[in-house]
């Protein structure tokens, strides 16, 4: 790793988590004997897949088409990640088109199959994400939009397996302004990234959001919230009926979905919703600004609802994500920082396989009205989004999302999203106290399980902590603060997913028990809390300080732990006493798929505002 203190990129070089683990290199090696086995064997003991390529925008250059078993598709990743992923020891058969058209993979042993392709545009070999530049595809069903499985019998061919390559739209080079009434917005560049700088009234900044990020907003709500997030037409339809009849909370700021649509038209941006088959409503954007309830919604029709019947037992979830840790005071007493609050983030889960979360990140800069007593903010978001996920504030009052275990209150007809609790929080509050009070006040039900990490500057002999973290739920929550719980630590505080201090509240308790969302202690297989929890150790049995280098080594510890690894698709380090802010992203170029391995750009706050 080499840091320049002097310029504002942090350029962390190292190879992928995958790339340094013993078991996995075993386990591909095992495979790759397996497939080398199958592939002797084209007699009647194996079937066959067919079906037809089609590119909608024409792009030229070799098609690749590859199976891969469907127990081993959450490889498909790594595989791309690969020089040659069509080799790769994850891939069971390949074949090459020298243009769209029908394409067969025969010697396939009896099995499952995800199918999956790209059009390698610039002839490398390989899969070249950045900003959209090959097309990729794969089969898929209206019931199961993600990697549809395809089985094959001995002797037997399965027709039909037909794949659409698609390239969404970049981001335009160069930079662009509209007005709106006495609001606006820009959409520039700032060393590599873009950044949208929106002001004026809510609806104003909405109209300008649509009319400059148009076609990402549809691609966005097309292959992340319709294809990702629900995975299924029917299951986004359900959603999208549900929200109709249970987001009362949420009337407030359903104008300015009304405006985005409306800037979105008036750009001329194609309006299609390719997978519904009609075009994007305002109700689509109102479910993509509440798109946490898409994730939860397994819940609905799982043995854990309603409470009062529901079993105990923790089947039918999906464990979540995301990482915070917070160091200040002595653990910070270093020529960087000297003393100050650093603030790191692993934003974890969101990886579509069109890298669309990665290339379309949006640093948002928020000017309200002159006079209207709210603060600017920073948010670091995606198009279509008009709510606050991760953010900064003027006062350097920094807050992110992490999903936590809890069933929602799926009777409530007033939900709202934390996204725009969070932005209420950072328009409006400068202490923790500040949020903890205003979420109180909201007339609106939470959507489900959340903690909070909140952060602001730190100052020595300040009364109270500089950071905390709002365990929530749609019931009532509870503020843990760094001595809350053991380990305790006067300078520092960890979050992940579990509730640490709030055990739900009654006579709804059942919606944390039931899930087992509350932990009294930091429980063994709470992987990434003690990976960071070892890593402090270190630290202080070497006397080290925390800066920018060790809250990296806490990231990466946390992004390739035994839960899980190659899910880290955005890191932030926040830094609330200076308003700066650095960001990483998975890298598209070199292939590294955990963003805390990647390089960290660093922006102070006032800068994006320029």
């Amino acid at each position: 790793m080499s840091m320049d203190q002097g310029s504002s990129r942090m350029d962390v070089r190292a190879a992928p988590a995958f790339a340094r683990s013993g078991r996995r290199l075993l386990a591909a090696a095992v495979i790759l004997l397996s497939v080398l086995s199958a592939c002797s064997d084209s007699g009647p003991a194996t079937g066959s897949i067919s079906g037809s390529v089609t590119v909608p925008a024409a792009q030229s250059g070799t098609i690749y088409v590859l199976a891969i078993p469907a127990e081993n598709a959450a490889q498909l990743r790594v595989a791309e990640t690969e020089a040659r992923p069509h080799r790769s020891a994850w891939v069971a058969r390949y074949t090459e088109l020298s243009a769209p058209g029908t394409y067969t993979l025969d010697g396939l042993a009896p099995g499952s199959y995800v199918v999956w392709g790209w059009v390698d545009v610039n002839g490398d070999g390989g899969v070249n994400h950045s900003n959209y530049a090959e097309p990729v595809g794969w089969y898929q069903t209206r019931a199961t939009l993600y990697l549809a499985p395809v089985p094959v019998e001995a002797g037997a061919n399965a027709a039909a397996v037909d794949l659409r390559l698609v390239a969404p739209t970049p981001y335009p080079e160069q930079e662009r302004t509209v007005t709106a009434g006495q609001g606006g917005g820009t959409l520039k560049t700032v060393r590599g990234q873009k950044v949208l700088q929106l002001w004026g009234t809510p609806e104003e900044r909405a109209y300008a959001h649509g009319f400059l990020a148009g076609p990402q907003i549809v691609d966005f709500f097309n292959y992340v919230v319709v294809e990702y997030f629900a995975r299924s037409v029917d299951v986004y339809r359900e959603t999208l009926q549900y929200v109709q009849g249970h987001f009362a909370g949420h009337a407030p700021y359903a104008g300015e979905a009304g405006a985005m649509l409306r800037g979105m038209r008036d750009s001329g941006t194609n309006m299609t919703a390719a997978l519904l088959g009609r075009e994007l409503t305002r109700d689509d954007l109102i479910v993509q600004n509440n798109a946490a309830i898409l994730r939860f919604w397994k819940m609905h029709a799982s043995p854990f609802w309603p409470l009062a019947a529901a079993a105990q037992g923790e089947q039918g979830h999906e464990a979540p994500l995301c990482t915070s840790a917070v160091f200040w005071g002595n653990w910070t007493q270093n020529p960087e920082l000297g003393g100050a609050v650093i603030h790191g983030n692993n934003n974890d889960g969101e990886n579509d396989l069109r890298k669309i979360t990665v290339n379309s990140t949006l640093i948002i800069a928020t000017t309200p009205p002159p006079g209207s007593g709210k603060k600017r903010t920073v948010g670091i978001e995606w198009p279509g989004y008009y709510g606050n996920y991760h953010g900064m504030n003027e006062d350097g009052l920094a807050m992110v999302a992490h999903s936590s275990m809890s069933v929602p209150d799926w009777d409530a007809p007033d939900l709202l999203d934390y996204s725009f609790y969070y932005r209420e929080a950072l328009q409006t509050a400068s202490s923790i106290d500040g949020v903890v009070n205003l979420w109180a006040t909201l007339p609106a039900t939470p959507v489900a399980g959340f903690n909070t990490p909140i952060s602001t500057p730190y100052r020595p002999g300040q009364a109270g902590y500089p950071s905390a973290t709002y365990e929530t739920d749609s019931y009532g929550g509870a503020l843990r603060t760094p001595v809350d719980f053991t380990p305790a630590d006067q300078y520092a505080i960890l979050t992940t997913n579990n509730y640490y201090r709030y055990q739900g509240t009654q006579p709804h308790a059942a919606a944390v028990s039931k899930v087992h969302g509350y932990h009294a202690t930091v429980e063994a297989r709470d992987y990434r809390f003690q990976d960071m929890l070892n890593l402090t150790a270190q630290f202080r049995a070497r006397n080290r300080a925390v800066g920018t280098p060790e809250m990296i080594e806490l990231l990466r510890a946390a992004s390739t732990s035994q839960e899980f690894w190659g899910v880290s698709a955005m890191s932030i380090i926040w830094y609330p006493n200076t308003r700066e802010f650095a960001l990483a992203k998975e890298d598209l170029i070199r292939k590294i798929l955990d963003a805390p391995f990647t390089i960290y750009n660093r922006f102070t706050f006032a800068e994006v505002f320029q």
